[in-house]
């Protein structure tokens, strides 16, 4: 062990670790983080395009209003707004995961695993909408808001398909669909 360094006698070389438990939540066991403390408040809209021929789905307009509490940096929060979006995208258009008879599975490169490219988001026009309610349970009072973001795009576009061909989709990716 290297020489300890002192300072007025006392060892500096100490150190703490303490993890805030909102007094509003338990955590579960384990839970060092605490990520469901809060979370932010969501809506979104899909506005898409349908090819009568091909089927193909081109989201035209995307919307999201959201909640993330105090937004600390805007350009964050829309880059991890954006990143949710086309993560969003790539999973109700195109990926799956594809197995054989035997279990094993046939997407095993990205050669023949789809996802999103640039052009998915060429000419979209993507709007966010934000509001600032800061939660109390947190001192910087910001909510998450990446995930949220991800999670809302299925909906949004299976809803505005449905809405386009009359009938409920049940399956993703939406690229089976005729």
């Amino acid at each position: 062990m290297g020489p300890r360094l002192t300072t007025g006698g006392l060892d500096a070389s100490l150190s703490a670790t303490v993890f805030y438990q909102p007094p509003t939540v338990k955590a579960a066991e384990g839970d060092k983080i605490n990520s469901s403390a809060t979370y932010a408040i969501q809506a979104q809209l899909a506005v898409i395009e349908l090819d009568p021929n091909t089927y193909d789905i081109k989201v035209r307009k995307y919307v999201i209003a959201h909640d993330a509490g105090r937004i600390l940096k805007r350009e964050f929060v829309d880059g991890q707004l954006m990143g949710g979006l086309m993560h969003g995208l790539a999973l109700t258009l195109y990926e799956e995961l594809m197995y054989d008879d035997q279990g094993n599975p046939l997407t095993t490169s990205l050669d023949i695993y789809e996802t999103p490219t640039l052009a998915e988001a060429v000419g979209m026009e993507v709007e966010f909408i934000h509001f600032e309610t800061p939660t109390k349970h947190l001192v910087s009072g910001a909510h998450g808001v990446g995930e949220g973001a991800m999670m809302g795009v299925p909906a949004a576009i299976v809803n505005a398909l449905a809405s386009i061909i009359g009938k409920a989709v049940t399956e993703l990716p939406l690229r089976h669909i005729r």
